[in-house]
């Protein structure tokens, strides 16, 4: 008969103690696997996501490109069949060289231009319309301004601009009136120092100039060829 006592692990405090240790490390390992392979499917997901990404720009930026190829080749395919001929754009040359030589209107204009760049720069507050920079003659805007660019591409004096220069002038100083002299444009930039009691009458102004400055741009194209 063994008269060893019959060991109860179960009410060994030690024995309990390793077991739960044991299983406590393991469900640790188990849920770090889980963590790590959790991550590695998160960053190869990441990974696809990001190369997707990239085909997708270079896609986008080849179609875009070739998009802008073709309309390169149409405005210069338009531009060599419009092109005006020397006689066409001779007339126009002649009028800018005339309008250079009237050296008061000039000196005019130059006042006109220093006089608009500080009030840009600075508008007063309020701006009412007797501090307003207005054109010299709202009928010759678009000349004059070409006549200024043209001045500081060609200084020799009073011969006549290439054809080719004064249409690039006239274009120039069309689009740079419009950003002042466009209804719109000059509400954006000076709308919140315009004084109350004058802004319908400036606004009926800078409409008169805006409107003056498309029928000289229209002439313009009129003698030009462009059209």
């Amino acid at each position: 008969m063994d008269t060893h006592p019959a060991w109860d692990t179960h009410s060994d405090p030690e024995y309990s103690s390793d077991v739960e240790q044991q299983c406590s490390n393991v469900a640790r390992l188990s849920r770090q696997r889980q963590t790590c392979s959790q991550a590695e499917r998160q960053a190869q997901a990441l990974f696809v996501y990001r190369q997707t990404q990239v085909l997708h720009r270079r896609l986008r930026e080849e179609t875009e490109g070739a998009k802008l190829r073709q309309a390169l080749e149409a405005e210069t395919s338009w531009a060599n069949q419009h092109s005006p001929s020397r006689a066409s754009t001779s007339r126009a040359a002649q009028d800018c060289a005339a309008a250079r030589t009237e050296t008061g209107t000039c000196t005019l204009w130059q006042q006109h231009e220093d006089r608009w760049a500080a009030f840009e720069h600075s508008p007063p507050d309020p701006v009412r319309i007797a501090n307003i920079p207005w054109p010299p003659d709202a009928a010759g805007v678009l000349e004059h301004m070409a006549t200024s660019i043209m001045s500081t591409v060609n200084s020799s004096g009073g011969a006549a601009p290439a054809p080719d220069t004064v249409i690039q002038a006239y274009r120039a100083a069309f689009l740079r009136a419009s950003m002042r002299w466009h209804p719109d444009k000059f509400a954006h930039k000076f709308s919140k120092w315009l004084a109350e009691a004058d802004r319908d009458e400036v606004a009926s102004r800078v409409q008169h100039i805006s409107q003056m400055l498309n029928t000289q741009w229209a002439t313009m194209l009129g003698k030009s060829g462009l059209h």
